[in-house]
């Protein structure tokens, strides 16, 4: 198993870098070799689909070396996956020698087994570049390899560059990984070094099915039934924090609102858990102020998307045919979408400057630390070390019932609730829905338990949309209001007629909201395991 931590640098830098005090520790010297590899799949990229890799590589004065990976779990800039290496005698893949080293794992060995897979293998994309490298002993006992990589990948004429520093664990905890990298970025200017969640493969593939970075959802949080909530928490924690790394790329290079989405429920679920565990473990002040800073700016950068891209979309029909006729009226109405689409970009442009900011690779550096060392246990009492050593049952069960109870409370009366206080409903439903989640793998098993836990997640989840449906437009009217500010008359008459349509919808919708609570209140809360 791979345990590497992955940055990436501007080459402008690099200098600077192999300079630093941090990497000429007394007898390490640094390596310099010229690295040529050549990764192979079928014409199928049959390997690629089952989340594997294999490449040979040449390493000048030394020979050729196969490297077979498997899918990369990356979080945080920290990569792990199977890998496996084999000296070979030329630049010919050997699928017998992999097989015979991962083959014992049931996955590798029907992917490596597949008929005529040696005989279908072909050359896909290069990887031409500079490696300067150090091993170096921290002052914990870790062992780490730091390797600068320089250069770039190619495919058919197609290229692009490799500029990255790559911190792979040989001895000690992965956790210091992140204390050395945050040494690191400290000691080069600023914007030097920033996370690297791609690896060279996924950048070479790229070039081979070229696409816009895709928004990526959640993956369901797995945790074992004797688990203790501190490491429940260190599992959810970093579940959340793949999905917001996953998205970044698509909001600072993509032009898919969806990430902006996927980014924005990622820092949602973070903040959550963070809340359900806050006697345990309060975040530090600091990391708590950079995800507040990303909240407020992927927030601003939906909200705008939703009116340009969903509200005002669906009014169109009904502003052309309630308002008089004529090109003016078209015109306006025109007017007032494309200036909903300019601040939409506006803000969607503050959002990537902030993830692309050095800050923001600080704080994830600094909460992936915190998390995965679990550093909530430093100062921690003697108290709050036995909750947290305690299983997590107990608590979970705990907490979902307790955050039903909370929503049942808050939605008294609630189709006659102003907009503000239907928002805090929707919050506590968003609560108890992230909760539900995150402790949803501790549900008993059996089928009925499983159809129990359904039906409450699609109607909680039903609810909650109901009541975002009801948001996005309090948030519309808002947003609407800014742009009539200093706008002609005929965009300023098209934005409140976009309000009063607002409003006539969400009191049409009083009646589905409140058939869609009473479902809800029907629905049995998830049952959870018992201990053993």
């Amino acid at each position: 198993m791979e345990t590497e931590l992955k940055l990436l640098i501007d080459p402008a830098y690099a200098d600077l870098l192999r300079k630093s005090p941090l990497l000429r520790q007394r007898g390490s010297k640094p390596v310099t070799q010229r690295l040529t590899s050549t990764y192979y799949d079928t014409a199928a990229l049959w390997l690629h689909k089952h989340g594997a890799t294999l490449r040979v590589r040449r390493i000048e004065g030394e020979g050729w070396l196969q490297t077979v990976k498997g899918k990369d779990s990356a979080s945080g800039g920290l990569h792990r996956r199977d890998e496996w290496e084999t000296p070979l005698p030329g630049p010919t893949p050997d699928v017998k020698a992999a097989l015979e080293q991962a083959g014992h794992d049931r996955h590798w060995s029907r992917l490596l087994s597949s008929t005529d897979l040696q005989a279908r293998l072909t050359p896909i994309f290069t990887t031409e570049m500079e490696r300067t490298s150090w091993i170096l002993h921290l002052p914990r006992g870790d062992v780490v390899e730091v390797a600068l990589d320089l250069g770039r990948v190619r495919h058919e004429g197609g290229e692009v560059a490799i500029n990255e520093l790559e911190l792979e664990l040989k001895k000690g905890e992965a956790v210091h990984l992140f204390d050395f990298a945050m040494a690191l970025h400290a000691a080069v200017p600023k914007a030097a070094l920033r996370i690297g969640n791609e690896s060279k493969a996924k950048r070479g593939f790229s070039l081979i099915l070229p696409a816009e970075p895709a928004a990526t959802k959640a993956e369901p949080v797995a945790l074992e039934d004797a688990v203790s909530c501190g490491h429940a928490l260190r599992e959810i924690l970093l579940n959340c924090l793949r999905q917001i790394e996953a998205n970044a790329d698509g909001v600072t290079n993509g032009q898919d609102p969806e990430s902006v989405h996927q980014m924005r429920v990622g820092l949602r679920r973070l903040h959550s858990a963070l809340n359900l565990f806050h006697d345990m473990a309060p975040l530090p002040a600091d990391l708590a102020a950079g995800f507040a800073a990303l909240r407020h700016a992927l927030g601003d950068a939906r909200d705008a998307d939703v009116l340009a891209g969903s509200t005002l979309p669906a009014l169109a029909s009904r502003f052309y045919s309630a308002l008089s006729p004529g090109a003016q009226t078209r015109n306006a109405f025109l007017l007032l979408q494309e200036a909903a689409t300019l601040r939409s970009r506006e803000r969607r442009a503050v959002a990537a400057r902030i993830i692309a900011a050095p800050e923001t690779t600080r704080l994830l550096l600094g909460f992936s630390a915190w998390a995965i060392g679990e550093r909530w246990r430093n100062d921690a009492t003697e108290e709050v070390l036995v909750k947290l050593d305690a299983p997590v049952r107990e608590f979970a069960r705990k907490t979902l019932r307790r955050k039903r109870e909370g929503l049942l409370k808050q939605a008294r009366r609630l189709d006659g609730l102003d907009g503000s206080k239907q928002h805090q409903v929707r919050i506590a439903a968003k609560k108890l829905r992230y909760a539900s989640e995150f402790f949803g793998s501790l549900v008993k098993h059996g089928k009925q338990k499983r159809s129990e836990q359904d039906q409450f997640k699609r109607r909680l989840s039903r609810l909650q949309d109901e009541l975002g449906l009801r948001n996005d437009s309090r948030v519309a009217e808002g947003l609407l209001a800014e742009l009539a500010v200093g706008a002609t008359a005929a965009v300023a008459e098209a934005a409140g007629f976009a309000r009063s349509c607002l409003c006539e919808r969400s009191a049409r919708g009083k009646r589905r909201l409140m058939r869609r609570w009473r479902m809800f209140k029907r629905a049995k809360i998830p049952r959870l395991a018992s201990a053993g």
